[in-house]
């Protein structure tokens, strides 16, 4: 059976001294973690852009919208599902919001309707969606009924504008988690490195 030799401990010593840092053996592999801190982050940043991107290129043709949230503008009362307390808008890809009445399907009040900062979604070859309405519900399921118009409908949905994407969209909280993430790895190695550097001793006669 082979003894391993014992640590000399004044050759140690001496390596300390000559180099001015501690032996490798004696420090942790600091740089292997920066490294994989700086892959992971880059990797979830670079999934959250292609899966922001890939809704985009699903959304040239026009916002896709829930189908029970398209409003036939027929005078009729049709029924949409909301959240209660969230700020809904109206959306119409017309050049004019036609007269509409909203009201809690529970109770049957009517909720008022304020005017909406003028907010676009794409709508594509037909023009944008642009919100002209806006109403807050108490409830988290409302009827509709607007004017007759035609063939024409209003959508009905919360969030703002958009150029091809709501980032406020339930189908934009993984993406954009996963920037955040992945933004948060990268800042997490920056600091590992930082504090590695500053912790590094000068060589003997060099300056920092």
């Amino acid at each position: 059976m082979t003894t391993a030799a014992p640590l000399d401990v004044d050759a140690t010593v001496s390596i300390e001294r000559a180099t001015g840092r501690p032996p490798l053996t004696d420090r942790p592999d600091e740089q292997v973690w920066t490294r994989t801190l700086v892959g992971l982050g880059l990797a979830l940043v670079g999934a959250a852009a292609a899966w922001t991107l890939a809704l985009s290129i699903g959304n040239l043709g026009g916002y896709h919208w829930a189908d029970e949230a398209l409003v036939p503008t027929d005078g009729r009362a049709h029924e949409v599902t909301v959240t209660a307390g969230e700020t809904t808008r109206m959306w119409t890809a017309m050049t004019q919001m036609p007269g509409c009445r909203v009201a809690d399907t529970a109770s049957g009040d009517r909720i008022a309707l304020a005017s909406s900062q003028e907010y676009t979604r794409p709508a594509g070859s037909i023009g944008s969606w642009i919100a002209g309405a806006e109403f807050v519900p108490t409830s988290d399921t409302v009827t509709v009924a607007c004017a007759s118009t035609g063939t024409d409908v209003v959508a009905v949905g919360a969030g703002g504008g958009t150029w091809l994407v709501d980032t406020t969209s339930d189908a934009m909280r993984a993406p954009v988690s996963l920037a955040v993430l992945g933004a948060g790895l990268l800042v997490a190695a920056m600091v590992l490195g930082l504090a590695r550097h500053q912790g590094t001793p000068p060589a003997p006669g060099s300056r920092r």
